[in-house]
């Protein structure tokens, strides 16, 4: 529905941040992390991700992709909703629950409100490949700036490969079939082109 919204912050609460787009207030959930860096008055781009049940449609937003790709593959996981996704986000970083989820580090994700010991199982079992694929090995030689740039990168690759109409696991697979120089070095642009022309 929408794919982001851009607008000045009218008003903040605990986890909702109330974007004024051109006169119209959008609710939008989101978690402590985003908002901290967020005023009232400031101009602010948030992706989103837009849920529509029977009863209402509500939109989660966040500043960064990497932020937003983490709060999608949490709900991917049957027995976890908005509400555990966003706390585990305002407790922790994208790239510290993934190494959690690599590592099977259970004890980060069941400190996390709203998620118990089989429900953080099942994210470890379920995402373990996911998280691999675009986050890569946390226990590589790469320096911290550098693979902070290649997670962005690949994040934003994988975001591309879906508005295309891959399916989760053809972008695994394609993420996976990287060189790593290419996952290293390359501009995300660069490596679509090259997984399209694969």
């Amino acid at each position: 529905m929408f794919y982001y919204l851009r607008g000045e912050i009218a008003h903040i609460e605990p986890q909702l941040a109330v974007v004024d787009c051109n006169g119209v207030g959008y609710a939008v959930h989101t978690s402590t992390r985003t908002l901290a860096q967020m005023n009232v008055g400031d101009s602010k781009k948030l992706l989103t991700y837009v849920q529509v049940t029977e009863t209402s449609t509500e939109i989660f937003g966040f500043l960064e992709q990497l932020e937003l790709y983490m709060f999608k593959l949490l709900l991917s996981v049957n027995g976890v909703g908005t509400k555990s996704a966003l706390a585990a986000l305002s407790t922790s970083s994208p790239e510290e629950i993934a190494n959690a989820i690599t590592s099977g580090d259970e004890a980060l994700l069941v400190s996390t409100p709203g998620i118990g010991k089989k429900s953080a199982q099942r994210i470890i079992l379920e995402l373990r490949d996911k998280i691999a694929a675009v986050f890569g090995d946390f226990g590589g030689g790469d320096s911290e700036p550098a693979m902070a740039l290649n997670k962005h990168a690949l994040v934003e690759v994988r975001a591309a490969l879906e508005v295309l109409g891959f399916s989760p696991n053809e972008i695994v697979a394609a993420m996976k079939a990287l060189p790593p120089d290419v996952k290293n070095a390359w501009a995300p642009g660069d490596i679509v082109k090259l997984i399209l022309r694969k």
